[in-house]
């Protein structure tokens, strides 16, 4: 005779296999359809048996989303404690090597990185998720914030250098935004710190728009999922640095059904006119980058297009701040540099212009 037990496993199994399905189909408000008001013991029971499948479709509620990568987290840093021993082990057993001593090395970065991971989100229902998570392809998805219920919400697609070894400053931004703009007083809001691609390790490989264009479908999707799961609410989308190659890559080849878009700092976002995006005509592209050192000065401002005069940034697009582009702008010339974490200062003017199109975005509203 079948258990409560196997039955639950039974009706989970199928609830999985058909959000595979959909997720296959990149058909995300059927995965909301499916997910969304699961409770009890058939929750626990897809989250414990699919947990991957669970924790990186977009579609899925953020809540459950959490929980399922919570239990995938768990287990990362349980294997990773594993590495550390054998390598430790093996290390005392012989001489280091340099090739040794950089693996360790690199192994407790990640595992540090994780670890703050973790002690930040607390415990199930606190005010933080963890949307996504797939250490072996260092990615990861973070929200300062309920995606589920938050009127406005908003994601930050970071640029090169960003990793799992330091996702916790990109989610210091996402709560300084997140401050900010509910400091208007104009409902909930949740900011997302978006590693969901392969991030340039460094301007080298920054140069090139191959990157962006293999994030794109994963961007699309997930602010597809978002709106299949919280439809009322308003999307913004900003891209900093190679993070706006990222969005302008994304909004140039899939249907982007957002309220407003910006890329701050940008080398370039892969159209020569924001006509090009493929947005609802009520969509606002803002551009914007802190020009207050001059044209020449590299370490006060952010000038990393007009420094380079399109040399190295030339495949990615025209700098989206020149007037024939087509983008609005705002002011944050007090940023003070290029890094991320200079416009979102929780002391700068700069953020306030950020706050403003986060809950200001509505299309046909209010801005």
């Amino acid at each position: 005779f079948a258990t409560p037990g196997m039955v639950l496993d039974h009706v989970a199994a199928a609830i999985a296999t058909d959000i595979d399905q959909a997720r296959r189909d990149g058909d995300a408000a059927r995965v909301a359809d499916l997910t969304v008001g699961l409770e009890g013991s058939l929750l626990l029971a897809l989250v414990r048996r699919h947990p991957t499948l669970v924790g990186r479709t977009d579609g899925v509620s953020g809540r459950l989303r959490d929980a399922a990568n919570r239990v995938q987290l768990r287990r990362e840093l349980d294997r990773m404690d594993g590495e550390l021993e054998e390598l430790n082990r093996a290390i005392a057993d012989r001489p280091v090597t340099p090739a040794a001593d950089l693996e360790r090395r690199r192994l407790v970065e990640r595992r540090d990185g994780l670890e703050e991971v973790m002690d930040r989100l607390g415990q199930v229902g606190d005010d933080h998720q963890l949307l996504h998570l797939d250490v072996g392809a260092g990615r990861i998805v973070v929200a300062d914030g309920d995606v589920d219920t938050a009127g406005h919400v908003s994601t930050l697609v970071p640029g090169t250098g960003t990793d799992l070894t330091n996702i916790e400053r990109q989610w210091n931004n996402a709560a300084n935004l997140r401050e900010a703009a509910e400091g208007l007083g104009r409902g909930d809001v949740a900011v997302v710190a978006w590693l969901g691609y392969d991030a340039p390790p460094g301007l080298g490989a920054a140069t090139s728009p191959g990157r962006a264009i293999d994030a794109a479908p994963d961007l699309a999707s997930f602010t597809d999922g978002v709106a299949a799961v919280n439809p009322d609410a308003t999307q913004t989308v900003l891209g900093h640095s190679y993070g706006s190659t990222v969005l302008g890559a994304t909004a140039r080849k899939h249907d982007l059904d957002v309220d407003a878009i910006v890329g701050y700092g940008s080398p370039g976002m892969r159209v020569d006119h924001a006509d090009e995006f493929r947005l609802p005509d009520d969509t606002v592209v803002y551009a914007t980058s802190d020009t207050s050192g001059g044209k020449l000065n590299v370490f006060s401002g952010d000038q990393i297009h007009t420094v380079s005069d399109g040399v190295l940034t030339s495949r990615l697009g025209p700098d989206p701040l020149h007037d024939g582009f087509g983008a609005e702008t705002f002011d944050t010339s007090d940023a003070g540099g290029h890094g991320s974490a200079s416009y979102l200062r929780p002391d700068s003017g700069s953020i306030h212009g950020f706050a403003q199109v986060v809950v200001g975005g509505t299309r046909g509203g209010e801005r």
